[in-house]
Protein backbone atom coordinates (compact mmCIF):
# COMPACT_ATOMS: atom_id res chain seq x y z
CA UNK A 1 0.00 0.00 0.00
CA UNK A 2 1.50 3.34 -1.21
CA UNK A 3 -0.39 5.87 0.39
CA UNK A 4 0.53 8.34 -2.44
CA UNK A 5 0.68 6.35 -5.41
CA UNK A 6 -1.14 6.71 -8.74
CA UNK A 7 -3.09 3.50 -7.80
CA UNK A 8 -3.55 3.11 -4.02
CA UNK A 9 -6.60 0.81 -2.93
CA UNK A 10 -8.16 -0.17 0.56
CA UNK A 11 -11.09 -2.61 0.28
CA UNK A 12 -12.27 -3.56 4.27
CA UNK A 13 -15.65 -4.57 5.54
CA UNK A 14 -17.79 -2.73 7.88
CA UNK A 15 -19.78 -4.95 10.45
CA UNK A 16 -21.31 -1.74 12.27
CA UNK A 17 -21.37 1.34 12.10
CA UNK A 18 -22.58 4.95 13.91
CA UNK A 19 -22.39 8.67 13.09
CA UNK A 20 -23.41 12.18 13.79
CA UNK A 21 -24.05 14.48 11.10
CA UNK A 22 -25.52 17.72 12.50
CA UNK A 23 -28.67 18.95 10.88
CA UNK A 24 -30.41 15.48 10.34
CA UNK A 25 -33.82 14.85 11.85
CA UNK A 26 -33.81 12.43 14.81
CA UNK A 27 -34.68 9.51 13.42
CA UNK A 28 -33.43 9.37 10.02
CA UNK A 29 -31.59 6.27 10.14
CA UNK A 30 -31.17 4.21 12.93
CA UNK A 31 -27.09 4.45 12.83
CA UNK A 32 -27.30 7.83 13.88
CA UNK A 33 -27.15 9.82 16.61
CA UNK A 34 -29.21 13.19 17.42
CA UNK A 35 -27.58 16.18 19.11
CA UNK A 36 -28.96 15.45 22.54
CA UNK A 37 -27.47 11.73 21.95
CA UNK A 38 -23.85 12.68 20.69
CA UNK A 39 -23.27 14.38 23.91
CA UNK A 40 -24.77 11.45 26.21
CA UNK A 41 -22.23 9.13 28.00
CA UNK A 42 -24.26 8.82 30.88
CA UNK A 43 -23.36 5.19 30.64
CA UNK A 44 -19.94 6.35 32.61
CA UNK A 45 -19.74 6.70 36.15
CA UNK A 46 -20.23 10.23 37.28
CA UNK A 47 -16.86 11.01 38.37
CA UNK A 48 -15.19 9.81 35.09
CA UNK A 49 -17.90 12.48 33.30
CA UNK A 50 -16.59 15.30 35.14
CA UNK A 51 -14.62 17.54 33.07
CA UNK A 52 -15.22 15.49 29.79
CA UNK A 53 -14.92 18.12 26.95
CA UNK A 54 -17.61 18.03 23.64
CA UNK A 55 -15.03 15.74 21.84
CA UNK A 56 -14.25 12.86 24.13
CA UNK A 57 -18.10 12.80 24.88
CA UNK A 58 -18.71 12.34 20.91
CA UNK A 59 -15.74 9.82 20.74
CA UNK A 60 -16.40 8.03 23.98
CA UNK A 61 -20.59 8.17 22.80
CA UNK A 62 -19.69 6.93 19.02
CA UNK A 63 -17.46 4.46 20.30
CA UNK A 64 -20.36 2.89 23.15
CA UNK A 65 -23.11 3.22 20.93
CA UNK A 66 -20.89 0.40 18.34
CA UNK A 67 -18.91 -1.62 20.84
CA UNK A 68 -19.79 -1.57 24.56
CA UNK A 69 -16.63 -2.60 26.48
CA UNK A 70 -14.70 -3.35 23.48
CA UNK A 71 -11.57 -4.64 24.19
CA UNK A 72 -9.06 -4.68 20.65
CA UNK A 73 -7.01 -2.66 18.68
CA UNK A 74 -8.65 1.34 18.31
CA UNK A 75 -7.83 3.99 16.00
CA UNK A 76 -9.09 7.15 17.07
CA UNK A 77 -8.90 10.45 14.87
CA UNK A 78 -9.09 14.33 14.70
CA UNK A 79 -8.97 16.54 12.41
CA UNK A 80 -8.69 19.41 15.22
CA UNK A 81 -8.54 17.74 18.57
CA UNK A 82 -8.85 19.40 21.78
CA UNK A 83 -8.50 23.15 20.71
CA UNK A 84 -11.01 24.37 23.00
CA UNK A 85 -10.03 22.53 25.93
CA UNK A 86 -6.32 24.05 24.47
CA UNK A 87 -7.26 27.67 24.28
CA UNK A 88 -9.13 27.80 27.75
CA UNK A 89 -5.93 26.53 29.07
CA UNK A 90 -4.08 29.46 27.13
CA UNK A 91 -6.36 31.83 27.98
CA UNK A 92 -5.69 30.92 31.38
CA UNK A 93 -1.59 31.24 30.72
CA UNK A 94 -2.07 34.78 29.89
CA UNK A 95 -4.27 35.60 32.60
CA UNK A 96 -1.80 34.81 35.05
CA UNK A 97 -3.54 31.45 36.39
CA UNK A 98 -2.04 28.10 37.38
CA UNK A 99 -2.85 25.33 34.54
CA UNK A 100 -3.79 22.29 36.58
CA UNK A 101 -2.07 18.80 35.44
CA UNK A 102 -5.53 17.40 34.75
CA UNK A 103 -6.34 20.53 32.48
CA UNK A 104 -3.23 19.85 30.88
CA UNK A 105 -3.81 15.84 30.19
CA UNK A 106 -7.26 16.81 28.73
CA UNK A 107 -5.88 18.86 25.61
CA UNK A 108 -3.66 16.45 24.48
CA UNK A 109 -4.61 14.92 20.95
CA UNK A 110 -4.93 11.84 22.59
CA UNK A 111 -6.93 12.47 25.18
CA UNK A 112 -10.42 10.54 23.90
CA UNK A 113 -8.45 6.82 22.70
CA UNK A 114 -7.12 7.22 26.58
CA UNK A 115 -9.75 7.74 28.34
CA UNK A 116 -11.54 4.66 26.02
CA UNK A 117 -8.62 2.35 26.87
CA UNK A 118 -8.85 3.29 30.62
CA UNK A 119 -13.28 3.32 30.71
CA UNK A 120 -13.14 -0.50 28.95
CA UNK A 121 -9.94 -1.61 30.77
CA UNK A 122 -8.44 -2.06 26.78
CA UNK A 123 -4.73 -2.91 26.95
CA UNK A 124 -4.10 -3.71 23.38
CA UNK A 125 -2.76 -0.82 21.09
CA UNK A 126 -3.74 2.12 20.02
CA UNK A 127 -3.45 5.01 17.71
CA UNK A 128 -4.41 8.46 17.42
CA UNK A 129 -4.04 10.16 14.00
CA UNK A 130 -4.21 13.88 12.88
CA UNK A 131 -3.95 14.13 9.73
CA UNK A 132 -5.78 17.55 8.55
CA UNK A 133 -9.03 16.89 6.42
CA UNK A 134 -7.40 13.62 5.12
CA UNK A 135 -7.95 12.66 8.89
CA UNK A 136 -11.28 10.35 8.15
CA UNK A 137 -9.50 8.20 5.04
CA UNK A 138 -6.22 8.08 6.85
CA UNK A 139 -8.48 6.20 10.16
CA UNK A 140 -9.58 3.71 7.58
CA UNK A 141 -5.62 3.49 5.87
CA UNK A 142 -4.34 2.58 9.30
CA UNK A 143 -6.79 0.17 9.92
CA UNK A 144 -6.02 -1.15 6.98
CA UNK A 145 -2.80 -1.80 7.87
CA UNK A 146 -3.29 -3.17 11.20
CA UNK A 147 -5.36 -5.50 9.80
CA UNK A 148 -3.31 -6.70 6.91
CA UNK A 149 -0.08 -6.97 9.40
CA UNK A 150 -2.60 -9.97 10.61
CA UNK A 151 -2.21 -8.42 14.28
CA UNK A 152 -5.72 -7.76 14.63
CA UNK A 153 -9.04 -9.21 13.25
CA UNK A 154 -11.15 -6.36 13.77
CA UNK A 155 -10.40 -2.62 14.79
CA UNK A 156 -12.57 0.04 16.41
CA UNK A 157 -12.07 2.74 14.00
CA UNK A 158 -13.46 6.33 15.67
CA UNK A 159 -13.79 9.98 14.14
CA UNK A 160 -14.91 13.17 15.54
CA UNK A 161 -14.49 16.60 15.64
CA UNK A 162 -15.62 19.21 17.38
CA UNK A 163 -16.39 23.51 16.28
CA UNK A 164 -13.10 25.04 16.87
CA UNK A 165 -13.17 28.57 18.36
CA UNK A 166 -14.22 31.35 16.88
CA UNK A 167 -10.50 32.83 16.31
CA UNK A 168 -10.03 29.94 14.26
CA UNK A 169 -12.97 29.60 12.39
CA UNK A 170 -12.12 31.04 9.51
CA UNK A 171 -9.11 28.55 8.56
CA UNK A 172 -11.57 25.60 8.71
CA UNK A 173 -14.27 24.11 5.90
CA UNK A 174 -17.82 23.66 7.21
CA UNK A 175 -17.02 23.84 11.13
CA UNK A 176 -19.43 22.24 12.65
CA UNK A 177 -19.34 19.28 15.34
CA UNK A 178 -19.50 15.27 13.27
CA UNK A 179 -18.34 12.24 14.08
CA UNK A 180 -17.78 8.83 12.78
CA UNK A 181 -17.35 5.32 14.42
CA UNK A 182 -17.26 1.55 12.72
CA UNK A 183 -15.82 -1.75 13.50
CA UNK A 184 -14.01 -2.25 10.89
CA UNK A 185 -12.95 -5.84 9.45
CA UNK A 186 -10.83 -6.99 6.01
CA UNK A 187 -12.39 -6.94 2.95
CA UNK A 188 -14.81 -9.91 2.49
CA UNK A 189 -17.02 -10.75 -0.95
CA UNK A 190 -18.68 -13.40 0.57
CA UNK A 191 -19.71 -11.39 3.66
CA UNK A 192 -23.52 -11.28 4.40
CA UNK A 193 -25.18 -8.00 5.30
CA UNK A 194 -21.86 -6.17 6.00
CA UNK A 195 -20.80 -2.92 3.90
CA UNK A 196 -17.77 -3.85 1.66
CA UNK A 197 -16.10 -0.80 0.28
CA UNK A 198 -13.18 0.52 -1.65
CA UNK A 199 -11.13 3.52 -0.60
CA UNK A 200 -9.30 4.68 -3.69
CA UNK A 201 -6.74 7.51 -3.58
CA UNK A 202 -7.00 9.97 -6.68
CA UNK A 203 -4.15 13.02 -7.43
CA UNK A 204 -6.31 14.30 -10.36
CA UNK A 205 -6.52 17.77 -7.79
CA UNK A 206 -8.00 18.63 -5.07
CA UNK A 207 -12.12 19.23 -4.86
CA UNK A 208 -14.11 22.40 -5.61
CA UNK A 209 -14.38 24.44 -2.83
CA UNK A 210 -18.35 23.78 -2.19
CA UNK A 211 -17.43 19.92 -2.23
CA UNK A 212 -14.76 20.78 0.60
CA UNK A 213 -17.39 22.25 3.14
CA UNK A 214 -19.52 18.68 2.68
CA UNK A 215 -17.29 17.04 5.04
CA UNK A 216 -15.76 13.56 5.15
CA UNK A 217 -18.47 12.37 7.40
CA UNK A 218 -21.50 13.90 5.65
CA UNK A 219 -19.78 12.25 2.06
CA UNK A 220 -19.26 8.74 3.70
CA UNK A 221 -22.99 8.44 5.48
CA UNK A 222 -24.25 9.90 2.17
CA UNK A 223 -22.79 6.74 0.96
CA UNK A 224 -23.83 4.37 3.59
CA UNK A 225 -27.59 5.59 3.72
CA UNK A 226 -27.67 4.81 -0.10
CA UNK A 227 -26.54 1.94 -1.36
CA UNK A 228 -27.84 3.00 -5.20
CA UNK A 229 -25.19 5.69 -4.75
CA UNK A 230 -22.49 3.75 -6.06
CA UNK A 231 -19.32 5.97 -4.92
CA UNK A 232 -18.81 9.81 -3.40
CA UNK A 233 -15.41 12.24 -3.39
CA UNK A 234 -13.87 13.05 0.10
CA UNK A 235 -11.35 15.86 -0.06
CA UNK A 236 -7.59 15.72 0.88
CA UNK A 237 -5.11 18.13 0.88
CA UNK A 238 -3.55 16.81 -2.48
CA UNK A 239 -6.02 15.06 -4.26
CA UNK A 240 -8.86 13.35 -3.45
CA UNK A 241 -10.60 10.05 -2.02
CA UNK A 242 -12.85 7.66 -3.99
CA UNK A 243 -15.28 5.73 -1.39
CA UNK A 244 -17.16 2.92 -3.00
CA UNK A 245 -19.20 -0.12 -3.10
CA UNK A 246 -17.60 -2.99 -3.87
CA UNK A 247 -18.74 -4.96 -6.77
Amino acid sequence: MVLYGVNVEINFTLTNWSAYVADRIEGDNQHLLSTEQILDVSFLPPLKRRRLSNLSRMSLRLAHSIAPDYKGYCVFGSQHGELVTTQGLLESIVQGEIVSPAGFSASVHNTAVGLHSINCKNTYPCTSIAAGIDTLPMCFAESFAILNSGEASEVLLVFADDVVPDSLAGFVDGNEMRGFAALVKPGDETADKKLRLRLLKQQSGGLPQEQKENNSVRSLVSLLENTEQRSIDMPGEDGRWRCQHSD
